[in-house]
């Protein structure tokens, strides 16, 4: 009986074992919004923070949301931007104001036009002063003044100087109102401006970079006539007519706008005619040269010849008299003015 029992479990055991083994089936996985969005929580379960993504509700209301956060998102941000460049442009507007603070000054560069601005202010204040205002003149030296009216002066101007070491001596010149005696019996003295001249002499302290005046002004004489042995180096007198018709020309153009200045100079000049001309008539009265002016000389290309030109002006009934140097090339046969030279040929 036992062994009946024991060949019936071991069959019961078998049997199990050759039945198949039934795995339930799982459901589907929905792909809609709600698995995409995720599902409503169930009620007591917390609900998160505000920024917490939504959960439950319609499609369209969790777009509508996300919508939202992603507004509020990028408002913070943006606004965080803006206040970060705000910083650093107010960072770098006070680098560049430091940077652009001027640095103190310990030595002051002294020039010789400084000296003469100096000088000339000196003179001015000098001839102004009266014993009851020179407050001007006290601010670059203190001393009596005994004078009852100021004197009349106009266009100071400086008119060279000299260096011996720390010392410069400027000479000044203006015009001065001057009342003098009628020279016919009975009328009234007549007032008249005259050019007056000073010297003024400065030192310069080149420890602390200032200029100090040393004396008082001087009256001078005007400078003296050029000297009698200094003579022009323009041997050749010009009598080429095509040569002095040139120069002519030009000088017509130049000074009284008579045609245009470019018809009578070299290519690449930059010489341009005085405007308004200053005079209705130019008359060349003679003209020197350092070599042969001819229309030999002319007919080669290049040749360049420096002359000197005696020149009558005239506006009006006014006329004067005046020299030019000129420089002259030759070009196609004919003369041209390449420029009008700032110094003579002298010995």
């Amino acid at each position: 009986m036992l062994k009946n029992l024991l060949r019936r479990e071991h069959q019961d055991v078998d049997d199990v074992q050759d039945q198949p083994v039934q795995v339930p089936e799982k459901e589907p996985v929905k792909k809609g919004l709600g698995a995409l969005f995720g599902q409503k929580k169930p009620r007591g379960e917390s609900e998160g923070t505000p920024l917490d993504p939504p959960v439950g509700g319609t499609a369209a209301s969790r777009f509508l949301t996300y919508g939202i956060m992603g507004c509020a998102y990028g408002s913070v941000c943006l606004a965080l931007f803006m206040a970060c460049t705000a910083m650093g442009a107010a960072s770098e507007a006070q680098e560049s104001a430091q940077a652009s603070r001027p640095e103190a000054v310990s030595e002051l560069n002294i020039t010789d036009t400084s000296a003469e601005a100096k000088a000339v202010g000196y003179v001015q204040a000098w001839l102004e002063a009266t014993n009851t205002e020179h407050a001007t003149l006290d601010t670059y030296v203190t001393v009596p003044v005994n004078s009852q009216a100021p004197t009349e002066a106009r266009g100071l101007r400086a008119a060279g100087f000299t260096k011996s070491g720390d010392l410069v001596t400027v000479r000044v010149t203006g015009d001065v109102k001057t009342t003098v005696a009628s020279a016919v019996q009975g009328e009234e003295p007549k007032s008249m401006w005259v050019q007056r001249w000073w010297q003024v002499v400065l030192r310069t302290d080149t420890s602390s970079g200032t200029l100090s005046v040393v004396g008082l002004p001087a009256p001078i004489a005007a400078p003296g006539a050029v000297a009698a042995d200094t003579t022009f180096e323009y041997p050749k007198q010009v009598g080429d007519p095509a040569a002095r018709a040139a120069v002519q020309e030009f000088l017509t153009a130049y000074l009284a706008g008579s045609g245009e200045v470019s018809r009578y100079t070299a290519p690449g000049s930059t010489i341009a005619a005085v405007s308004p001309a200053p005079y209705s008539k130019v008359l060349v009265q003679s003209l020197n040269a350092t070599d042969e002016m001819s229309a030999k000389t002319a007919g080669k290309d290049g040749t360049e010849v420096q002359v000197l030109v005696t020149v009558q002006l005239d506006q009006g009934a006014s006329s004067q008299t005046s020299t030019y140097f000129l420089t002259m090339a030759s070009r196609a046969g004919r003369w041209e003015v390449k420029s009008i030279d700032a110094t003579p040929k002298i010995s």
